[in-house]
């Protein structure tokens, strides 16, 4: 069968322990407890906590009558008023809305349980339809539940190992990842093994399993049966066996899933740049190696191999490491047997703790120039200078000329093996910073040597919050704060540029006068007091820029300030004069189609005119017979103006 084993030995073993408890009760002296004494009739008020509970949350549906999960369902009885249990052989009914009692596919669904110190017990079997049973008890009136999910089986699959490395000792806690898993479970390791001879064979070895979920199975990984050299890994399958020793039982593998590696990691390590990449013969130049994959205890090695293995060299001394840099400084070049005088030399970086290495081919010169930059602090400026920089290395001797990307500093102090300098500002073209190369030369042999990158910085302004937010129409003095505000800076507001700047000591605040609100303000339709339509004006909101002026770099604040209008009374709207005329012979009539007007003029163009609103005209004048044509004009009035229309109107007068 593929099912768990049935409850039904729990069942009984309850029911035997509810024995032993009432036989152990018999046995006590003859003084009365409170929950002896008939059963309860039915009758009474007395009310009841009752708690229903299950074994099992879930069970599998069945595939037939008799291939069925079961759970135990243990009901609890005690008076809601003392906490006491009713009497021993009061009874208990027990429902259930899906599945049967006692037996798979008996049809029980209800039961009456006697109560033994305030408890009963009955096993429940799941059935073969998916859904929610509801288990119910109920006594005099109080009824306890529980829900048991009756689902389907879900399918027995892999997915991945977490971590997916170790070490080759084993010993390390690892979760398999995947669905289905039901107990028992065995979990074997896979390794290909290379025997002495060259020979291959395959042997397995057993994890440990210390908990299973159907979703995860945690698991002590085994030693490794293949010997993990030096940077180098062995990688194995994962032979997953679900319930063993049942029916149902399944194997799956997942190939690949597990890597044994010294130290237990995979990360290896990778050189991306080497800055500087010479310095003089006798070492001591301070170096950084920029790269991915660097894990301490690290080794660095300065010499010639082309493999790990063979390579041959002087270690340097390590001052830093993290996973993206190390920070070294050279060995002499001619130390532990070697000679690297005036060469380039290769660079090893190994984690000694897996013995993954990597190797920059002619990574670093010994001997490159009497003169030599190893490295300065601070690295970056800002861009008006006065930046106070130390030049590391060796070789300097005074006079010197110092440059930064390719701009003269000026010389605080000067030693062999040390400069003291200060930035001048840097021309700026464009809101970019601008970087390059440090340059010592030394004045009277014009020996000189190049060193890391200075970057002068270009700060671009942020702008954080402006006060007030809120601006009549014409406009008054703002606050704004952020950072990096210089001087001479500029201020827009909209369209127009406000006045009066002024920046704090820092950069952080600006006072500035913003400028009148000039254009149309956006409106919305009203009513005036009259009931003639109008127009309100409405506050418009605008964008602020900050420009540093000799940088050009900004900083956009969208819509932060609202310029409000000084008149936000409903004014009448503009007239628009227009109209539609119907001609019968000589009799026109005009449908006036004006609007916003509040009086009219008519000019008939025959010398005519009329203030009505929709006058009817006979061009009397035209003589029978004949059709002549006039221009009306109509001009429509309101208090803020007029506005006329015109159109050419044709008639024609009969015959007599």
């Amino acid at each position: 069968m593929r099912r768990f084993k049935s409850a039904f030995s729990v069942l009984t073993a309850l029911l035997i322990l509810s024995g032993l408890v009432a036989a152990c009760s018999s046995d006590a002296p003859t003084r009365p407890r409170p929950n002896e004494g008939p059963p309860p009739t039915g009758g009474g008020s007395t009310s009841f906590a009752v708690t229903v509970s299950s074994n099992a949350s879930e069970l599998l549906v069945g595939t037939n009558a008799t291939d069925q999960q079961s759970a135990i369902v243990t009901v609890s009885v005690r008076r809601s008023d003392n906490g006491q249990a009713p009497p021993n052989g009061t009874t208990v009914v027990v429902t259930t809305n899906r599945g049967s009692f006692g037996s798979p596919g008996s049809g029980t669904t209800s039961v009456v349980l006697p109560l033994t110190n305030g408890g009963a017990a009955i096993e429940l079997f799941g059935g073969m339809v998916l859904g929610t049973a509801i288990v119910q008890a109920s006594i005099s009136g109080s009824v306890g539940s529980v829900q048991i999910q009756i689902v389907e089986e879900v399918a027995f699959a892999l997915n991945f190992l977490d971590p997916n490395s170790g070490s080759p000792a084993g010993g390390e806690t690892v979760v398999v990842n995947g669905q289905g898993f039901q107990g028992p479970v065995q979990i074997r390791f896979g390794f290909r093994i290379v025997n002495p001879d060259g020979s291959i064979r395959f042997d397995t070895s057993t994890a440990q399993a210390v908990a299973i979920t159907p979703t995860q199975v945690t698991i002590v990984t085994p030693p490794s049966l293949a010997t993990v050299g030096v940077g180098d890994t062995a990688i194995v399958n994962i032979e997953f066996t679900n319930r063993v020793g049942t029916a149902n039982e399944t194997t799956r593998t997942l190939e690949g899933a597990f890597t044994y590696a010294l130290g237990g990691t995979l990360v290896r390590p990778v050189i991306s740049s080497i800055s500087p990449k010479a310095g003089p013969n006798e070492g001591g130049t301070r170096i950084r190696i920029l790269g991915d994959g660097f894990e301490s205890p690290v080794q660095v090695i300065f010499g010639n191999g082309a493999s790990p293995a063979g390579f041959q060299g002087v270690e340097a001394t390590i001052e830093s490491v993290t996973r993206g840099e190390l920070v070294v400084v050279t060995p002499s070049a001619t130390g532990v047997g070697q000679d690297n005088r005036n060469s380039f030399v290769n660079i090893l970086v190994r984690n000694q703790s897996s013995g993954f290495a990597t190797i920059e081919q002619a990574g670093f010169q010994y001997g490159q120039s009497n003169v030599f930059v190893s490295s300065i602090s601070p690295g970056q400026g800002p861009h008006f200078g006065g930046t106070v920089v130390t030049i590391f290395g060796s070789g300097f001797d005074e006079p010197v000329a110092v440059s930064f990307a390719n701009v003269a500093a000026s010389i605080i102090s000067v030693t062999g093996s040390e400069i003291v300098a200060r930035t001048s500002g840097v021309v700026l073209t464009s809101c970019n910073n601008v970087e390059g190369p440090t340059e010592v030369v030394n004045i009277e042999t014009s020996d000189g040597a190049t060193g890391p990158d200075f970057i002068y910085v270009v700060a671009e302004p942020v702008v954080s919050s402006i006060v007030p937010s809120d601006l009549g129409q014409a406009g008054g003095s703002v606050t704004i704060r952020g950072v990096s505000f210089e001087e001479p800076v500029q201020v827009t507001f909209g369209e127009r540029r406000g006045s009066n700047a002024v920046v704090s000591e820092g950069g952080t605040v600006i006072m500035v006068d913003a400028p009148s609100f000039v254009g149309d303000f956006p409106t919305e339709t009203c009513t005036d007091g009259s009931g003639l339509a109008g127009v309100r004006s409405l506050p418009v909101a605008v964008d602020v820029v900050v420009e540093n002026a000799l940088t050009t770099c900004d900083d956009t604040l969208q819509e932060a300030v609202i310029y409000s209008p000084d008149d936000t009374s409903c004014r009448p709207a503009p007239p628009i004069a227009g109209f539609a005329f119907t001609a019968n012979d000589t009799l026109v009539t005009f449908q006036n189609n004006s609007r916003n007007a509040t009086s009219f003029s008519w000019d008939f163009g025959d010398g005519t005119s009329s203030g009505s609103a929709n006058p009817t005209h006979d061009y009397i004048s035209v003589a029978a017979g004949t059709t002549a044509t006039f221009t009306v004009v109509l001009t429509a009035t309101n208090v803020t103006g007029s506005a006329s229309a015109s159109q050419q109107v044709t008639v024609t007068a009969p015959a007599p």
